[in-house]
């Protein structure tokens, strides 16, 4: 069986080396960059690594922990204790301890408001949430806790990290976002983070998957997957490549351009 992986981020990077490790499969990796690592690459000058993106890990992140371990990377995973400021009205509020938010300049009603989003967050059921795929965080928060909250807290945190798409995000996004953010104790929030940088990560796992026969090509962009009575046949990236399965790690928008029969999914 032979397997090509579009993208060589680290999803594509993980996907690799377990298939590679429990004998799945031949992988063959196309990054159309020219060099792997995606969001976790790093901008290399003279011996130094500087990470092109902010990263950092949560407790609750078990299978990157695990991997990490697996590289031999585990005692050098180190957990800070992060902190939080909210930009309000022209100053910096930290925002770390439920004393903290107390003090900070969100009305009483607004800040109740909040609490009760993180308590029905945090206690609803994961079915209920997948129910709330289709509804977006902007109409539940609004719903829920009003247009001051939504306005002057959520709002803001929404356009940083998402743009023009923030009014589309869905609900269920939020939930397991303050699901995450919200599970720390009265001291604050701890994170990890890789010493040396996460560059170290990408290096270990493409060693492994060249030293398991895996191959990577930079360079190389995926143009189209090829299909034939409905299975894959081959991807062509600068030449026709056969597979007999693809895995994707690109963005389901980069993805629809190389899929011929691709199906009506609506966009979320």
């Amino acid at each position: 069986m032979k397997t090509i992986i579009i993208g060589g981020g680290l999803s594509g990077l993980a996907s690799a080396y377990r298939m590679l490790k429990e004998d799945i499969s031949d992988v063959t990796i196309l990054e159309k960059g020219s060099e792997v690592g995606g969001m976790a690459a790093s901008y290399h000058i003279d011996n130094y690594h500087i990470e092109k993106y902010y990263h950092h890990i949560f407790a609750s992140d078990s299978e990157l922990i695990d991997l990490i371990g697996s590289m031999g990377l585990g005692a050098d995973l180190q957990w800070l204790k992060g902190t939080t400021g909210y930009y309000i009205d022209g100053k910096i509020h930290p925002m770390n301890t439920p004393i903290e938010l107390l003090k900070s300049p969100l009305s009483v009603p607004d800040l109740i408001r909040i609490a009760y989003t993180v308590l029905v967050t945090r206690r609803a059921k994961d079915e209920e949430i997948y129910k709330l795929d289709r509804v977006t965080a902007k109409e539940w928060i609004l719903k829920n806790a009003g247009r001051s909250v939504y306005e002057r807290f959520f709002e803001p945190l929404l356009r940083s990290k998402f743009g023009s798409s923030h009014d589309r995000v869905s609900a269920a996004w939020l939930f397991g976002r303050i699901r995450i953010r919200s599970n720390r104790s009265t001291s604050g929030e701890k994170l990890g983070y890789l010493r040396g940088g996460f560059h170290r990560l990408v290096a270990r796992l493409t060693e492994s998957i060249v030293a398991m026969g895996g191959e990577i090509r930079t360079n190389c962009e995926a143009s189209e997957i090829r299909t034939v009575d409905g299975n894959v046949s081959g991807v062509d990236a600068g030449g026709y490549i056969d597979c007999d399965s693809v895995i994707s790690t690109v963005s389901p928008h980069a993805l629809l351009k190389i899929i011929s029969d691709a199906p009506d999914i609506p966009y979320q």
